[in-house]
């Protein structure tokens, strides 16, 4: 896509930015209220527990990287999107949403289908390349003087990876001899969580991490991180497909440094914040800053199996990758940038980030505290509590933000109040009484779990 010139008479204008977010969040929506209804077939054994885990990693989460990428390229290049190429851009997130639907009802009991999964599969693969090779032409024809210029490859790299995790599962759906299964199995997880999602989520925190927690960016590291993040996923990969475990559990600890690496000026961020919080502690900042968290527990514990076990079988945790970093890095992303996008002048903004950051710490602190629950060896039970709370604390954002949009679209626009910052959240200090609530609820629930409340 090349910038556009002004149009003729006869070609129809751009949609505004916030009418092209409606349309293209649209699926997203959809694929949330999927998800619950799934998530709860799952937990009453009505569907396996991999339809939840698809319809999050490839209905949520991808299409939601679909959407923002692009929007982020727009930016970073200074295209501005005319509306030929708009409705492309749905047309691409129509074909990875009706694939991976096909790609779901050919593995469902009643309608059981590889060839169905096969289409499925090839629709999510259309969809994905021609969103690559549309970034891809819009990095090309950027100026290269432009800072975050860069950023837009690394989302053309995670692109890449998508395409490659698509073929390693559609491989497994036509069935492959028995060595490969695990080597398919475990690159096809390497390809999706740690490749795609982890790098296009690091190419958007390079920014979003300083603006989410509203102070200025540190010493840009993004260069060797990337570095370091390319080498250990290829390496890792490489190690899976071969069936050399070491190779394997090597990329992954390589991985892990250069999420370590990013992370350095963002916690230099964070201490500076934390001395003077303000309002600035929200969801969305937590949830920026734990999500890498898990993501590097998530890796490290698949490379410690593989130097370990001497095997590529493994099987990196999904709870921290899936739902730990994918899901709260996505929920705490849109909790700050819906507002920003729908705009309407900074009291409107500073309402709207109100209304989604509602008892924002209490569900930052359930969310967190509940998954370390699930993940530890705890002689008792954990039971069905902590998965309660790490669905509601995600699962509130849908119904606040239906309440936050429309009452943010329909304040007066007001000019910016003298001495206050333009994405407030209207506090001026954290809710750390939050932090505490929930604190003592996870601590009685783990006196239960110790005690075997839970235990059949």
């Amino acid at each position: 896509m090349t910038a556009s010139h002004p149009a003729d008479r006869g070609t129809p204008a751009a949609w505004s930015r916030r009418r092209w977010m409606l349309y293209a969040n649209t699926p997203v929506a959809c694929w949330f209220l999927l998800l619950t209804g799934s998530a709860a077939a799952a937990a009453t054994g009505r569907v396996g527990t991999w339809i939840p885990v698809h319809v999050l990693g490839i209905g949520v989460i991808t299409t939601s990287i679909m959407v923002w990428s692009q929007y982020f390229t727009a930016r970073f290049t200074g295209t501005r999107p005319t509306r030929a190429h708009q409705v492309r851009q749905l047309y691409r997130i129509g074909a990875v949403s009706v694939g991976t639907v096909l790609l779901l009802a050919g593995q469902l009991p009643a309608t059981t289908s590889p060839r169905l999964s096969l289409f499925g599969a090839a629709s999510v693969a259309a969809g994905a390349l021609l969103h690559g090779i549309s970034l891809a032409a819009q990095y090309l024809a950027a100026e290269r003087t432009r800072r975050f210029r860069p950023v837009v490859a690394v989302y053309v790299l995670a692109t890449t990876c998508l395409l490659g995790g698509v073929t390693a599962g559609a491989l497994l759906t036509v069935g492959v001899p028995g060595a490969w299964v695990p080597r398919l199995h475990t690159a096809h997880l390497l390809l999706n969580l740690p490749g795609f999602v982890g790098l296009a989520a690091f190419g958007s925190l390079t920014l979003m991490f300083p603006a989410v927690w509203r102070t200025r960016g540190g010493v840009d590291r993004t260069i060797p991180a990337l570095a370091s993040l390319a080498c250990g996923l290829a390496t890792s990969v490489t190690g899976a497909l071969l069936g050399f475990a070491p190779a394997l559990g090597a990329g992954l600890v390589l991985y892990a440094v250069g999420w370590a690496i990013a992370a350095l000026p963002w916690l230099g961020n964070v201490r500076d914040v934390l001395a003077e919080p303000r309002d600035r502690v929200t969801f969305a900042a937590v949830a920026v800053l734990a999500a890498p968290a898990w993501l590097i527990v998530g890796v490290l514990t698949a490379a410690a199996d593989a130097l370990r076990g001497g095997h590529v079988a493994v099987s990196p945790p999904v709870a921290p990758l899936l739902v730990g970093f994918g899901a709260q890095l996505l929920i705490g992303v849109l909790s700050f940038l819906v507002p920003s996008v729908i705009g309407g002048g900074p009291a409107a903004v500073r309402l709207g980030m109100g209304l989604l950051d509602t008892l924002g710490l209490l569900r930052s602190t359930l969310l967190n505290g509940s998954l370390a629950l699930l993940l530890l060896p705890l002689p008792g039970d954990p039971g069905p509590v902590p998965a309660v709370f790490v669905v509601l604390s995600l699962g509130a954002f849908l119904p606040l933000a239906v309440t936050a949009v429309p009452v943010q679209r329909h304040r007066p626009r007001e000019s910016h109040e003298p001495g206050t910052p333009p994405t407030a959240t209207g506090g001026n200090r954290p809710a750390y009484g939050q932090v505490v609530v929930g604190l003592t609820v996870l601590g009685a629930l783990t006196g239960l779990i110790l005690a075997g409340a839970f235990s059949p």
